[in-house]
């Protein structure tokens, strides 16, 4: 994905967003954690770069979660795998946060 192609891609968050506000029955809230699913905690995710403490904690869930999604989609990988060397990431605890990590592991049990 060239640069252009990669800045197309990264606002499928605004779009998805855009979309869900329109939902009257969703609380407004759902649209924001839409629009922050790519954003890190460290401050190097998109749209906005936001940092951990900004970040709602659903949104760090949903995060993380989708790292792993895109991690698993490949057909060779298993998803124990994948969740192992996340959360080994020296930086985990700054991209998601420990209560985030820790949500997402309880839903597995």
């Amino acid at each position: 994905m060239n640069d252009a192609e990669f800045q197309e891609y990264k606002r499928h968050c605004e779009y998805g967003r855009d979309m869900l506000i329109k939902v009257s029955s969703l609380p407004k809230e759902v649209s924001q954690v839409v629009y922050g699913h790519h954003e890190l905690g460290d401050g190097t995710g998109f749209p906005n770069q936001l940092v951990k403490r900004t970040l709602p904690i659903v949104t760090r869930v949903v995060c993380l979660a989708n790292v792993l999604s895109h991690m698993i989609s490949n057909p060779k990988a298993h998803y124990k795998v994948a969740i192992a060397s996340v959360l080994k990431d020296p930086m985990a605890n700054a991209k998601y946060g420990r209560d985030a990590i820790a949500g997402f592991l309880s839903l597995l049990e």
